[in-house]
């Protein structure tokens, strides 16, 4: 993901691995979330049933 041939490339680079590194973390800051949910899901119901 670093571009290093041009050099308008070179310039705007840094923004772009912000980006990807903020998509990435969020990424899996969701799929964390989800197992918690599932997880925290059927413990409820086990405890309901």
């Amino acid at each position: 993901m670093i571009y290093i041939n041009s050099c308008s490339r070179t310039r705007r680079e840094p923004a772009f691995a912000e980006k990807d590194l903020y998509h990435f973390i969020h990424q899996l800051l969701k799929s964390i979330n989800k197992k918690q949910i599932r997880r925290i899901r059927t413990e409820f119901y086990m405890m309901n049933n």
